[in-house]
């Protein structure tokens, strides 16, 4: 029979009871093994479901300007802003301009001239006679100076610009050409830069038509004073329209506002 091993330092426990653990002793030379740490065990977080929050669309950002050098920013501030340019004006302009060249070469015209020549007894006769009923008298405010009006009127290279197609002067005689038609006028009286006065070879001789320049002392306007005589009551109404539209062909010309 094969010896029972006697087992040491194991007390007999008693009933009902576990065994006791029995430490064990070191020994000398032989090291202790490290007892393996416990593993914590580390809880998953639950998932937390969000809510979609609708986002708000980002704020455009302004382009950065980048700042001039000194230089030209001197030279934007000096810059002088375009004026409005006013075609009607410069019209105007232009046509005051050429009036004025045109009246230079006549001033000098009148050098090489004898002076204007006048009907003198004709005029004496006809201030002494009765004027007609159906007189008209005309008034128009003009923009020009007085020389280049009275030239204007006087002068038959000035007339021909707006009175008649072409006038041409024969001693007191002055001849009107409109488109084939001819008329005649005599020179009754005439003062340098204040009236002229005609009368037509074909009317009576108490009968006249005149151009005549005022000028006012507190504005210093211009005013072209027309005196006509119409043959009949009915006639006043169509000579009047007649001489507006001489009178818009002369400002025209002279580049005065109508």
């Amino acid at each position: 029979m094969p010896k029972k091993k006697k087992i040491k330092n194991k007390k007999p426990s008693p009933k009902g009871k576990k065994p006791m653990k029995v430490k064990k002793k070191l020994v000398a030379g032989k090291k202790a093994k490290k007892a393996k740490p416990a593993v914590k065990k580390t809880l998953k977080p639950k998932k937390v479901i969000k809510e979609k929050v609708k986002k708000e669309p980002k704020p455009i950002k302004e382009a950065k300007v980048k700042a001039l050098p000194k230089a030209q920013k001197e030279e934007k501030t000096n810059e002088k802003p375009h004026p409005v340019v006013n075609e009607a004006a410069l019209a105007r302009a232009r046509q005051r301009a050429l009036a004025k060249a045109r009246l230079a070469l006549r001033e000098k015209e009148k050098q090489n001239t004898p002076a204007q020549a006048t009907d003198q007894k004709a005029y004496e006769k006809q201030l002494k006679l009765a004027e007609p009923k159906h007189k008209l008298i005309l008034e128009y405010i003009v923009h020009a100076s007085l020389p280049l009006l009275f030239d204007f009127i006087t002068s038959p290279s000035g007339m021909s610009e707006w009175f008649a197609d072409d006038v041409n002067i024969r001693e007191s005689v002055y001849t009107f050409l409109w488109e084939g038609s001819r008329q005649e006028a005599r020179v009754l009286a005439v003062k340098e830069n204040k009236f002229i006065r005609f009368q037509w070879a074909d009317r009576m001789p108490n009968t006249y038509f005149e151009f005549r320049i005022e000028k006012n002392e507190l504005t210093e306007e211009l005013s072209l004073i027309i005196t006509d005589f119409a043959e009949s009551e009915d006639e006043m109404n169509s000579l009047e329209v007649l001489w507006q539209g001489q009178v818009q062909r002369l400002m025209k010309v002279i580049g005065s506002k109508v």
